[in-house]
């Protein structure tokens, strides 16, 4: 055994730099593997908190169920006539339809599209107290050529409260003016 262990000493000595080397490897290896654990279980923590969060007033939504789950989110149709039935069931408070899309972009007054890392939400305003969004600024739209932004958006794009921007709607433009600058969600709908 001691004479395993002088040889161990004597080859390191006589390759410092490779020993080194390989022990700077395997720390920078480990750090990498710690790292992106600490990454991964701190952003599952941030949206599991913003999914609370946001669902917190919701107990039940209703979403259409597709045959392919290519479907994109917000394109899946559903009979309006749903509505009526959940409203007509007891113990429903509010019933609140909800069109979502992630075709609609709004064009900067230069028409480039804005910047943002996340994907781009649309969805008709509901002035109710489930409503996922608290108004800042501005009126509530409340028609075809109204559409409102979140104030960062709104500032770091330089969109202002009554001009008149450009929308790129499912491959065609339309007109729209910015009548409502929008805070953080407040509220959104859960999938049961």
């Amino acid at each position: 055994m001691r004479t395993m262990l002088k040889l161990s000493i004597r080859s390191l000595t006589a390759h410092k730099l490779r020993f080194s080397l390989t022990t700077f490897a395997v720390i920078l290896g480990v750090s990498f593997v710690v790292a992106s654990f600490v990454l991964t279980d701190g952003l599952t923590r941030t949206f599991d908190t913003i999914v609370e969060d946001a669902n917190s007033e919701v107990d039940v939504e209703i979403r259409a169920r597709d045959e392919f789950a290519e479907v994109d989110l917000g394109d899946r149709p559903m009979d309006e006539s749903v509505l009526d039935i959940v409203q007509g069931v007891d113990g429903v408070r509010e019933a609140i339809p909800i069109t979502m899309s992630l075709k609609v972009i709004p064009l900067k007054a230069d028409g480039s599209t804005i910047e943002t890392l996340a994907p781009i939400f649309a969805f008709n305003w509901q002035d109710t107290e489930l409503d996922a969004l608290e108004l800042v600024a501005g009126e509530y739209p409340d028609g075809p050529g109204e559409f409102a932004l979140d104030v960062t958006t709104a500032d770091n794009e330089g969109f202002v409260i009554g001009q008149t921007y450009d929308v790129l709607a499912r491959g065609r433009t339309v007109w729209c003016a910015l009548d409502v600058t929008t805070r953080r969600p407040k509220r959104v709908t859960s999938e049961m």
